[in-house]
């Protein structure tokens, strides 16, 4: 009977130590899971950020992930309607007028789409593919060069290497002086710098109104495209047609292409220089892009 007893206590002891290693094991597996899991706001804006790779969380304005609640609403239908075209891989630098701000990457071409991470100004990227997306603004699909992150910005969070911006002597040169049209710019710009209006902030708006945009007409430039040589100095580039709409079409100019380089002054952009290459319609000129005007 006492050997027995002592079997018995053998036993409750061998439950009980039993018992103590699940606990350390279950201790285990929660340490490990809060590591990898920081709660560190700074670190998890590090790892949401372009230059370091995807978030697995959105975060909220402050840094910290938003709550689960959020899972729900990914369930709704974002629906968005685009074409991507498979571009010629470019250099590219995310930009933005506030430096330290925090630029979307988004799932697709859509403010109303997903954003799984995002990116800072002066991040490194490459332009993969590009799409007329939401409120029909051209979209481009990207690739950060650091981390090899993935998504769709807005093209005016983006600008172009500097390499892929044709030099001067393949315009033609704009005559602010001369040509009446061009006049009548400089008089609504030194009206706008008087009054400090909004678009003198920014530089694709200045180059776009030279060209003409926004008019009446509701014609829209086919592409824009701002390449930042420095802080205070970039180069936007507008293409127009041949894929626009035909009431918007020259009866001499099939495509154009102008090239508007400004400096920032006092906050505001100048014009420094601007001109224009031109492909003509049939039997008006040259059928590729020339800075030789259409007949």
């Amino acid at each position: 009977m006492r050997r027995n007893q002592g079997g018995y206590t053998l036993w409750i002891l061998g439950l009980f130590s039993l018992g103590l290693l699940f606990q350390a094991c279950q201790q285990t597996s929660a340490d490990t899971s809060s590591v990898s899991r920081s709660e560190n706001p700074t670190e998890l804006q590090q790892s949401g950020a372009g230059r370091s790779g995807p978030l697995s969380q959105e975060l909220d304005s402050s840094g910290k992930p938003k709550p689960a609640a959020d899972a729900t609403e990914e369930k709704q239908p974002r629906e968005v309607v685009y074409v991507a075209e498979t571009i010629k891989p470019t250099p590219a630098q995310l930009v933005s007028q506030d430096s330290k701000s925090r630029i979307n990457v988004r799932s697709h071409p859509s403010t109303r789409s997903k954003t799984h991470h995002f990116g800072y100004p002066g991040d490194a990227v490459t332009l993969l593919q590009q799409a007329q997306g939401e409120g029909d603004v051209r979209w481009y699909y990207l690739r950060f060069d650091q981390s090899q992150a993935k998504g769709w910005i807005r093209a005016d969070f983006i600008a172009q290497s500097s390499a892929s911006v044709l030099p001067r002597q393949d315009y033609r040169p704009y005559n602010f002086d001369a040509d009446p049209w061009l006049s009548s710019f400089n008089t609504t710009y030194a009206a706008a710098k008087q009054r400090r209006a909004p678009w003198l902030y920014k530089a694709p708006a200045v180059a776009l109104k030279l060209a003409g945009y926004p008019n009446s007409d509701g014609c829209k430039p086919a592409e824009v495209t701002t390449t930042a040589h420095n802080a205070n100095k970039v180069t936007v580039v507008i293409r127009n047609g041949p894929a626009q709409k035909e009431f918007c079409m020259d009866d001499s100019v099939l495509a154009s292409q102008i090239r508007v380089d400004l400096v920032k002054e006092n906050q505001i952009w100048v014009i420094e220089w601007a001109g224009g290459r031109y492909r003509c319609q049939r039997g008006r000129g040259q059928q590729d892009f020339a800075p030789t005007l259409c007949r």
